[in-house]
């Protein structure tokens, strides 16, 4: 299986890519990563990974999506918590990573996938303990559990 790994320079992202590398189970022949900075030496030099450095995760042109083709998984690992990172304190910015870019993303891939009518499948590693109702008071991450749901509804 052909997979694209969105954030495998992150915490999760690598923990992901170390795992897929090391299993024994070798279902998943060929990984590509989509960041905005180089991944780790010890990911690139695999032969089972390509490295693409892809700075605008609201755009997928063409050259990208052929580069992918043949694509059946994306393990969705950007995003965090609202607290994480000085420029997430503007709810727009931290709309933006959590919600608008996972979505054109999946947007993009499944209908990459549609074309070569192939089935397609997101994991999006970011939404733990999402809150559906948008009302309710919650006692710890409110902002980031109603703000990460929105990917599920979109």
């Amino acid at each position: 299986m052909k997979v694209v790994l969105i954030g495998a320079t992150g915490f999760v992202g690598s923990a992901i890519l170390r795992h897929i590398l090391g299993a024994s189970d070798s279902s998943i022949t060929e990984v590509y990563t989509l960041t905005r900075r180089p991944i780790a030496e010890e990911f690139s030099a695999n032969p089972r990974v390509t490295s693409i450095i892809h700075a605008d995760f609201l755009s997928y042109p063409p050259e990208l999506l052929e580069k992918l083709s043949g694509i059946e998984a994306c393990l969705w690992c950007i995003g965090g918590r609202h607290t994480q990172t000085s420029r997430w304190k503007d709810d727009t910015e931290y709309r933006k990573c959590s919600v608008d870019f996972t979505v054109n993303a999946a947007q993009a891939f499944r209908d990459l996938a549609t074309r070569e009518g192939k089935v397609f499948r997101f994991v999006f590693c970011s939404g733990h303990a999402t809150e559906l109702d948008q009302d309710k008071r919650l006692w710890v991450l409110e902002r980031t559990r109603k703000v990460k749901v929105r990917v599920l509804l979109a």
